[in-house]
This record gives C-alpha cells, structure tokens and sequence, in this order.
C-alpha cells in the first residue's frame, strides 16, 4: 500500500513539528515524505527523519526562512530516479512495483507572484520532456476556483494556475475530509491539493487524496493512497473536483446558484453541495472515467 504524505510544515525544527510528523508518519505507515517550508536546515533533523525509515533523500534548502523543499522515501518500498529540481519543486520517476512508471513533482509554488508564473511555465516543459503518467502534489500557494477560498478577498489568489491546469488537461485529486488545507482561523483555502493527467488517473483508478487533521502548522498535511484500504468505506462517494468542469459554459452559474439556496454553517453547505456537484456532474458529463475504463 503506497503512500505518499505531503506537509508544508512551518518549520520543522521545533520540538512540536518533529514529533507531529514522527507521529502521522508511523500512525499512517508513509513510504514517501515532502516537507515544504521546514525553516530549518536539513541536517538539524536529519537523524530524526532517518529513524522513521527513510533510506533516501533529495534536499532543496531553504534560503533563511523563505521555501524549502525536502523528499524522502523509504527504498524497500519504492524506487525513485530524481530528475530534476529547483527551488519550487521536485520531480522524479517513480517505480512502484505492479505500476507504470510515472513521474511524480511535488511542489511548493513560491509566495511571489512573478516566481509562481515562472513555475507554471517549467511545468509545462517538463510535462513535453517526459511524457509519461504525471502526478503534482504540493502547496500550490494559489486558487483554481471561488469554492476554494472562504472568507477575505480574492484579489491576488488567482494567477496562472487555473490556465496551467486547463492547457495540460489535468484532473484535480480531489479529497476526502475538511475541504480547506490552509487558515489562519479567519481565512480558509484549499492551497494544498494534487493534480494528475489522464493516462496517470487510468494507471490509479483509486488513488486518492485525504486532508488529515491540522496540527503544529497552519496547514494541514494531505496523504496521497494509490488504492483503498479497509480503513475507507469503498462505497463512500469520495468528492473530486474536475478540471473539465470549469470549462463548461453554465459551471459558474450552477455553483452560484446551488451556494446561494443553502443553508447552515459553511462545512455541512460544502458537504451537501459536493452531492449537488457530483450529481450535476453525471448529469452533464456523464461516468467519463467507468465509460473510457470500459
């Protein structure tokens, strides 16, 4: 059972973080983990990391207190080739046995507007290099859509993400539990989230994204499964937003609408609302991933 967890943890050095990802680490049997934001060199937690099982690594420093990116993996359970890496991401060929090879980047999109551009960019080139079965997980430190964000203004939360998405054709992960990865206990968003093109969702027809509860940081960490396990009802309807979605015509006007008549506090709105979504779905787009699985 693969899994993947990724964290922007705020700093990784402290005595709390460490013994936070010691403790979702062996509770959740991880055999790849990314941290993003450690504020800390890496050699300070180094041999705490190792001792959870981690055999391998690939390190981007922080500069002072500004991103970091660090990826490690358990080499007994999974193969990894990096292929390239610079101060957003991480990207590597993943060998998993009984799968496809696939290519795998985890990110943290830069805070600075011109720098996150630049990143959408270099993720197109590396997409057209590789060609293969691609997944991104990360801190995306940016919106794709309104329901995305509750509370505070929208300026400045969209930028190119959304145009990156739709051109490559990829399909958001979706998740299970709270739909929010990032507050401040004012401001709620979904930065943290994972995105797939099409030949990687036929590869995983059942993996999926769950947003595990938030702790020590003002994010949440997200754990990445490529199959259901029996802690997962298999027949529970797991909400997975589409990127397709945004390119219909009368997309908009449905979620303004549905949001406007509901009513409740805003976690029971957005939990009916995902049914109201997924049955608009059917509706419009029909069973896309039964019917090209057939």
């Amino acid at each position: 059972m693969f899994k993947t967890l990724f964290w922007n943890a705020k700093g990784a050095g402290s005595d709390d973080i460490k013994s936070a990802i010691t403790d979702t680490v062996r509770i959740n049997s991880i055999d790849m983990l990314a941290i993003s934001e450690p504020r800390v060199q890496f050699y300070k937690t180094k041999d705490a990391l190792l001792n959870l099982g981690f055999s391998n690594f690939k390190i981007v420093e922080a500069n002072g207190f500004s991103g970091g990116l660090w990826l490690l993996w358990k080499k007994n359970q999974v193969k990894l080739e990096v292929v390239d890496h610079n101060f957003q991401s991480i990207s590597a060929k993943v060998f998993v046995s009984g799968s496809p090879t696939w290519l795998l980047s985890v990110l943290y999109a830069s805070p600075n507007h011109s720098s996150r551009a630049a990143l959408w960019d270099y993720l197109d080139s590396l997409l057209a290099t590789h060609n293969l079965p691609s997944l991104f997980i990360g801190d995306f430190n940016e919106l794709v859509s309104s329901v995305d964000k509750n509370g505070g203004p929208f300026h400045g939360r969209f930028g190119g993400l959304r145009s990156w998405v739709n051109r490559n054709g990829l399909i958001d992960m979706g998740f299970i539990e709270s739909c929010c990865t990032w507050s401040n206990n004012i401001i709620k968003e979904r930065l943290d989230r994972g995105f797939c093109n099409c030949s990687w969702k036929e590869a995983f027809l059942e993996a999926f994204i769950q947003h595990l509860p938030k702790t020590r940081s003002d994010h949440c960490p997200i754990l990445l499964q490529l199959n259901y396990n029996n802690s997962i009802n298999k027949d529970a309807t797991l909400f997975r937003f589409q990127a397709m979605w945004l390119s219909h015509e009368k997309y908009y006007e449905f979620i303004d609408s549905s949001w406007k008549v509901l009513s409740g506090d805003f976690v029971s709105k957005v939990h009916v609302m995902s049914y109201a979504v997924a049955k608009w779905n059917k509706d419009v787009f029909g069973h896309i991933f039964y019917i090209y699985k057939k």
